[in-house]
This record gives C-alpha cells, structure tokens and sequence, in this order.
C-alpha cells in the first residue's frame, strides 16, 4: 500500500507531503555543500602552503559551481513532485 495515499486517507494535505519532500531536500543538500566547500578550500589551502605557494580563493568559480549543483537538485525534485502527487490520489490506495 502506498503510504503517501494512505496519508491523503487521514486528511493529510498534499501541501505538508510536498513541504516535507523540500525540506528533506533542502537540509541535507546545504549541508553537504557547505562541508564541501570548507573541506575543499582547507586541503587547497593546505596543501599550497606546504608546497610554498600563496592561497587565493576564487569566490566566482566556488559560487557557480555550488549554485548549479543546488539547483540541479532542486530540479530533480521539482520533477518528482508530480509523482507524489499521483501517488496521493485516493485511486492509487487500491492499484498499490
């Protein structure tokens, strides 16, 4: 049985269904990105100054790349929300 249309079964809105497949989205993925960005800057850092070079950090390229990649994420899951909402119509309680 499909617990998202068993969910619509209890009078639970498709809205609190959709904000909760953003938000499970949205935590994880600045998370991620911002221990990427950290992580990455510290070892390029550490790894010029031990070999003698001056570290420059360009901002630019960092904020293009993480901004494309947040949001391709956030198309995937714009993608899916047709998805969830199929799966939340009360016929699909009885073809799951």
């Amino acid at each position: 049985m499909n617990a998202s249309a068993e969910c619509t079964e209890v009078l639970l809105r498709g809205t609190v269904l959709t904000k909760s497949l953003l938000w499970q989205t949205a935590v994880p993925l600045v998370l991620a990105v911002a221990a990427a960005i950290g992580t990455g800057i510290g070892l390029v850092a550490l790894v010029t100054r031990l070999l003698g070079a001056s570290v420059t950090v360009d901002w630019a390229t960092i904020t293009t790349l993480a901004g494309t990649g947040v949001a391709l994420v956030f198309l995937v899951t714009a993608l899916a929300l047709p998805a969830l909402r199929t799966a939340m119509r009360p016929d699909s309680i009885r073809t799951e």
